[in-house]
């Protein structure tokens, strides 16, 4: 080692001429033969005119500087013969890293701040001490910017390795700072304490103009409010400089507005309370108050979604307003809407209107009217009594054509209540056919049947409504009686030349000559 030193000095020697040293000066050269000082290393500028005190290696700031000769002994050079650390193999054609150059021997100093990086700890792992040999806070050495380095917080350093500094912005519990927010805040006072009225330090951030601490009072004149707040007219107290408070800063009340004289007596009105946005409580002018929505969006795609207003003033507002326009690619088939005039619908059997896939659309999803059920082809129709109701065409279907019942006769409309049970005499009696019935029950009073000996009684067939009555003709030997009558239906009151018989329950009533059977006639009865 001593051989290598004594070379190096030789060759430094050889080169003062060349770079500012003299020989009064202690100058020693690098592996280069360079002039340098300590402060000068690694820094990445050539400082050879510059003489130093007692250094071996510059850091290699100055590029390709000569090349030392090995001298005798094997020492230095760049063939890595020397005994030297890594050899000596420190001239510039050797790669500036290398397992020399990243170990922690160094012999060139290259390395500092500007080549310590990952290609040593990646290739050179087994010679690279990170924490011997570059700057990381947190591996307990001071290196590069660091100011301190405790492995983490400590009393006297950051975690960031800055020292300890109330208003750094850095809470440094492990230092006694309970916050630190870079300067006076709401919530944090100057001393990196936390703000709370009452704590002795005025924090103007959080609206203090005072604070006396444990002297704050709400009853002592002149004192320190118990809000932070200093002593003022209407809060109460009557301070120093006031002549009456009466807790209200109005001329109204007993005492006037600036506290230095009487008020005028009349009895002040309660004055509303300004609204605080932020207290949880909804006041006049909020719609909302720490429960305001985060945003208006129903996740419908057929209303628009507007809001007014904002959480942060308490005034949020949201509305969603059905869209009514057809309007295609906005995502809502809107009301009205269809497949011809909205490519968001989709076709829709029943709705009307003629889309692609269909050949028809009345409107409706049944198969009685005129398109079927799926719109691929016509409809059946609509048969009024069938008991299918066909809403293109009926409006009720009973499945019945009696106007009694739930539907009338022609399904146009509602019936006329519970239809009668079933007839038990004879509709055909007499012969009669449904259309040979003559309707009756326009006239008024009875009705009169005329008899005809050895024939049929006329008229022969009638339609009659209970509540009417008949006079059925008679003579001494052609007298009526009833063949059948309905369950309840009254008796024939027999005459000497009529007999009436008045109907209190619907269906058919069958009579004939008492003498003749083939002396007949028939009567329907309607509700």
């Amino acid at each position: 080692m001593k051989s290598i030193i004594n070379l190096f000095i030789l060759v430094g020697s050889a080169l003062m001429m060349l770079t500012g040293c003299n020989a009064d000066e202690e100058c020693a050269s690098d592996c280069y033969g360079e002039c340098v000082v300590l402060e000068k290393i690694g820094d990445g500028t050539c400082d050879s005119e510059y003489a130093c005190a007692d250094l071996e290696y510059d850091g290699g700031d100055c590029g390709e500087a000569p090349t030392p000769d090995p001298g005798t002994g094997g020492t230095g050079g760049t063939g890595g013969t020397g005994d030297g650390p890594c050899g000596g193999d420190c001239g510039p054609e050797n790669a500036k890293y290398s397992e020399c150059t990243c170990g922690a021997d160094d012999p060139c100093g290259w390395l500092n701040d500007q080549y310590c990086d990952d290609y040593c700890s990646e290739n050179y792992d087994s010679v690279f001490d990170d924490a011997d040999d570059c700057p990381e806070c947190g591996n307990g050495g001071v290196n590069g910017d660091e100011e301190c380095d405790t492995q983490g917080e400590s009393a006297t350093c950051d975690d960031d390795c800055t020292n300890v500094v109330c208003g750094d912005g850095n809470a440094n519990e492990a230092a006694g700072e309970a916050c630190d927010d870079g300067e006076e805040s709401e919530t944090c006072n100057e001393d990196c304490s936390v703000s709370s009225c009452g704590d002795g330090i005025v924090n103007a951030a959080a609206g203090e103009t005072c604070d006396q601490g444990e002297l704050n009072s709400d009853t002592e004149p002149d004192a320190c409010r118990t809000n932070c707040l200093l002593a003022a007219c209407g809060d109460g107290v009557i301070d120093e400089d006031e002549v009456c408070d009466d807790s209200d800063a109005q001329d109204c009340g007993a005492c006037n507005a600036d506290c230095s004289d009487e008020g005028t007596g009349v009895e002040c009105e309660e004055e509303e309370p300004e609204a605080e946005c932020g207290n949880g409580v909804i006041e006049a002018g909020e719609t909302c108050d720490g429960d305001c929505p985060l945003e208006c969006a129903d996740t419908d795609a057929c209303t628009a979604d507007l809001q007014t207003g904002s959480p942060e003033t308490c005034d949020m507002a949201c509305s969603n307003e059905l869209i009514t326009a057809c309007i295609s690619d906005d995502g809502c088939c809107a009301a009205g809407c269809n497949a011809n005039d909205d490519n968001d619908c989709v076709a829709s059997c029943g709705n009307g209107v003629v889309e692609a896939g269909e050949i028809c659309d009345d409107g409706y999803t049944d198969a009685c009217g005129t398109c079927n059920a799926d719109c691929t082809n016509v409809g059946g129709g609509a048969t009024c009594g069938d008991g299918e109701f066909c809403p293109q065409f009926e409006s009720c279907d009973d499945g019945d054509v009696l106007a009694c019942g739930e539907c009338n006769a022609d399904c146009s409309g509602e019936g006329t209540g519970e239809c009668p049970p079933d007839p038990t005499c004879a509709a055909d009696w007499a012969e009669c056919a449904e259309s040979d019935y003559e309707d009756m029950t326009a006239q008024d009073g009875p009705i009169a049947i005329q008899v005809n000996p050895f024939s049929s009684y006329t008229p022969k067939c009638i339609i009659a409504q209970v509540g009417q009555s008949v006079s059925i003709g008679v003579t001494s030997t052609h007298p009526v009686v009833a063949a059948c009558s309905e369950p309840g239906q009254g008796d024939l009151v027999a005459g000497s030349e009529t007999s009436t018989v008045t109907f209190t329950e619907p269906g058919y009533y069958n009579y004939q000559c008492g003498n003749h059977a083939d002396m007949v006639g028939n009567i329907k009865v309607i509700p």
